[in-house]
C-alpha cells in the first residue's frame, strides 16, 4: 500500500471501537489475525484452491509493539486500529483450510468483495462465542427484551445504551445493562441479535 492510502486507513479506521448493523452478510463470525508479524504477512487469496495469493497484510516492529506496515488499497475491515494491529474479519464461508472472509464491504470506491485466508494464520471466533468476548452491544433502535427467546414481552432496550451479553443462544442474548447502577443491576432479558440474514446489533470492543 503506498503511504497516502495506508494513512486513508488511518484516518477512516485508527480507533474503530464498534461496528454497526448493516447490509453485509450475516456471516459466521469474525476472524482475527493470529501471529501476525514483520515475517508472518496475512496472506489473501482469490479462491480456497489458488495456490498463489493476491495481496498481504504486512507489519513492521514499532517504538512500542507491531504496526500496520502494507495493507491492500481494497481492505476495508470489519473492524481496524491501525497503531494496535486489530483487524477484525467477518467470516462467510469456511474449507478445512482457508476461510472465505470480507475485505470490503461498503460500495465506496471498489464494491464489496470476499478473499480467502488461510485458516491456521487466523483466530476464528464464531458469533455466539463472540458476543461474549466483545465490551457490550447495542441496539440501533429500541428493541423488545423477551422472558426467554421467542417468550413473552417483558420490556424494550434503550436506543445505543450498551448491554453486556450473558449467555447466547441460537439467535438470542441475555443482557444486563452495562455499567448500571445497583438499582439497575441483573438480567433484563433476551434480545435478538440477528434476523437470519443480518446483525441486529452493533458491538464495542471497550467501554
Amino acid at each position: 500500500m503506498r503511504p497516502l492510502l495506508l494513512a486513508a486507513l488511518a484516518v477512516s479506521l485508527i480507533g474503530a471501537a464498534s461496528a454497526q448493523p448493516d447490509g453485509a452478510p450475516l456471516g459466521l463470525g469474525i476472524a482475527q489475525p493470529a501471529g501476525l508479524a514483520a515475517d508472518r504477512p496475512l496472506y489473501f487469496f482469490g479462491s480456497a484452491e489458488a495456490q498463489d495469493p493476491l495481496d498481504s497484510l504486512t507489519v513492521r516492529e514499532g517504538p512500542h509493539h507491531f504496526e500496520i506496515a502494507t495493507a491492500p488499497p481494497w481492505l476495508d475491515p470489519e473492524v481496524a486500529q491501525v497503531e494496535e494491529v486489530t483487524v477484525w474479519l467477518r467470516v462467510v464461508g469456511v474449507t478445512r483450510q482457508r476461510a472465505e472472509v470480507i475485505v470490503h464491504g461498503r460500495e465506496v470506491r471498489w464494491p464489496p468483495r470476499t478473499m480467502w485466508v488461510e485458516r491456521e494464520a487466523v483466530r476464528f471466533v464464531p458469533w455466539a462465542a463472540f458476543w461474549l468476548e466483545v465490551h457490550s452491544i447495542e441496539t440501533p433502535e429500541a428493541a423488545p427484551l423477551h422472558l426467554a427467546p421467542d417468550g413473552e414481552t417483558v420490556g424494550m432496550t434503550e436506543t445505543g445504551r450498551p448491554l453486556h451479553v450473558l449467555e447466547v443462544r441460537h439467535g438470542w442474548a441475555r443482557v444486563a445493562w452495562a455499567e448500571a447502577p445497583e438499582s439497575e443491576a441483573g438480567p433484563l432479558g433476551w434480545v435478538r441479535w440477528h434476523d437470519g440474514r443480518r446483525l441486529l446489533v452493533r458491538y464495542s470492543l471497550r467501554s
